[in-house]
């Protein structure tokens, strides 16, 4: 039986080379990606600094996504929707640009002809764990 793409879900994403986590949620309210964390052992961590967001401020004007720098890692919400999967796909790599584009500059990589490759082979990985999570 296929799960309904408009549920609820969570995916981690894991990105060894950078020591990056970072939280997909998938229609999930600011409260329950916090207490999803909290129960997870492995990122309780980005529980705490989720927390530390406004909270009230943190999905304003996000009708669809939203990417959020934290401490260490990043969190990402999105409101997918059922039978719209070019839109979601579009809203995903979106979302992902942002990624990698935090995560790339943070380690003082700027986008250049020279570092090109390191940004589309990171969209690449971050983009392939988030639809295997996904599906």
């Amino acid at each position: 039986m296929k799960k309904k793409l408009e549920q609820k879900k969570y995916i981690h994403v894991s990105i060894d080379t950078f020591s990056v986590d970072i939280a997909v949620f998938v229609n999930h309210t600011f409260e329950e990606a916090v207490t999803y964390l909290k129960r997870t052992k492995k990122l309780h961590r980005l529980a705490e600094y989720l927390e530390e967001c406004d909270s009230e401020n943190l999905l304003e004007g996000a009708n669809e996504g939203r990417m959020y720098p934290l401490k260490q890692g990043y969190a990402v919400f999105l409101r997918l929707e059922k039978d719209n999967y070019r839109k979601n796909i579009g809203l995903i790599s979106h979302e992902v640009s942002h990624l990698v584009s935090f995560i790339l500059l943070d380690r003082r990589i700027p986008l250049s002809k020279e570092t090109d490759e390191v940004y589309a082979y990171l969209t690449e990985e971050i983009m392939l764990k988030i639809l295997y999570g996904w599906y």
